[in-house]
């Protein structure tokens, strides 16, 4: 029997908990506009916090926008020249500030423009500052940051006389400077240092090398959350609302299956197709074993929290929406490994296209139903594809 020796104890204790905080960090901010969205909901109405999803996702989207697949890229940069990493870092944070502020006319045109423009300001600073945290593995750091400031927005909105769109705009805006700032107080010396590094001379080829994982990032975002945007678009907004409360639990049930990857994420790159299947059949089994009770216990959760009721078609379909994801991401890891990332993009895309046609389809006749039946549908065929791809 192998028996870890205490250096390599200290190491898998080490990668376990920066694994755990890494994955607190990332839960945080759903698990905030999940409460965030109760008590307003609770407190004042669904047609409100309706009406501020839209502003919320929009601020999102054209943060993602902006972000650029920094955080990928940058990861990769310090890996391969971590003697340039301040030289590295000021290349992707001057083109993509650039980008902002040739995008702050066109958000003045909108109602309530500056507001975004103060919103995604923050955003977009504490996105450039997250690769630092990832590389230097400074996860209790974040952790206490989104911890801190996610009680104090709670508190602001439990302790305020009324609940309006204007105090909403407020507690969100302070809360993103105060991220903002702390990320600035806690790396200063990489905004301070000017130590252009050769790869400063990537400023301006800097989009290019970075769209892989901007398309990547921005397919998976848009294959996940066209729905919404539809939605937001096109139905009430009393069902905005009470569809974002359920679609942001069914994002925390997904990521079960990245929880239970993650600490095989570099071994799954290595594997050979066969083994691939057998995981990936294994993690779909726990799936289907998991979801029932998940369903039921989101069921009952936002009966109690929110005080909302569903028909039984739209827990059918939330099932269906949440499972396949445990059949192909082993998949797509093992794309990774293969530098099929192209695969990957592709099917998002089509995944995306496909699923805002289908609600423009169903959601007229069916309301919230008809949006999550057709994300249902393209997650499902999202799995087919990743299995014939893994088949071939």
């Amino acid at each position: 029997m192998y028996i870890l020796t205490s250096t390599q104890r200290q190491k898998w204790r080490k990668r376990a908990i920066s694994i755990v905080l890494n994955s607190i960090q990332n839960l945080l901010t759903p698990a905030f506009n999940i409460t965030i969205s109760a008590l307003v909901i609770r407190l004042a109405s669904r047609d409100l916090w309706g009406e501020f999803v839209s502003w919320l996702i929009t601020a999102q989207l054209v943060a993602h926008i902006l972000a650029w697949g920094n955080k990928e890229y940058l990861l990769r940069q310090f890996s391969q020249h971590p003697d340039q990493i301040i030289g590295a870092w000021w290349s992707a944070f001057v083109p993509r500030l650039a980008l902002f502020l040739l995008i702050c006319p066109v958000l003045l045109l909108l109602d309530s423009g500056w507001l975004l423009i103060l919103w995604i300001a923050p955003l977009f600073i504490a996105q450039s500052l997250e690769v630092m945290v990832i590389f230097r593995k400074h996860f209790a750091f974040a952790v206490m940051t989104e911890m801190t400031l996610t009680i104090g927005m709670l508190m602001a909105l439990v302790l305020a006389d009324s609940i309006t769109q204007s105090r909403l705009f407020a507690i969100f805006i302070i809360g993103a400077w105060g991220k903002a700032g702390v990320y600035v107080w806690r790396y200063k010396k990489v905004l301070e240092a000017r130590g252009f590094a050769p790869l400063a001379l990537a400023h301006i080829v800097y989009f290019r090398l970075a769209l892989p994982f901007f398309l990547l990032g921005l397919s998976g975002m848009l294959a996940s959350r066209i729905d919404l945007y539809t939605l937001s678009a096109i139905a009430p907004k009393s069902d905005v609302a009470s569809y974002q409360v359920v679609i942001n639990i069914l994002l925390y049930v997904q990521a079960g299956a990245n929880f239970i990857l993650i600490p095989f994420v570099k071994t799954l790159y290595r594997l050979d197709k066969p083994t691939i299947q057998k995981i990936a059949m294994r993690l779909f089994i726990v799936g289907c074993l998991i979801m029932p009770v998940a369903i039921m216990g989101i069921n009952l959760l936002v009966g109690w929290v929110y005080e909302l009721s569903y028909p039984p078609m739209f827990w059918l379909m939330a099932g269906l929406f949440a499972l396949p994801i445990f059949g192909y991401l082993p998949i797509i890891h093992r794309l990774y490994g293969q530098n099929a990332q192209g695969y990957v993009l592709w099917v998002n895309i089509i995944g995306a296209v496909c699923n805002g046609a289908l609600n423009l389809m169903l959601i007229p006749p069916l309301g919230i139903t008809g949006a999550l039946t057709a994300s249902a549908i393209c997650q499902w065929a999202m799995l087919v594809a990743y299995i014939c791809r893994n088949l071939r």
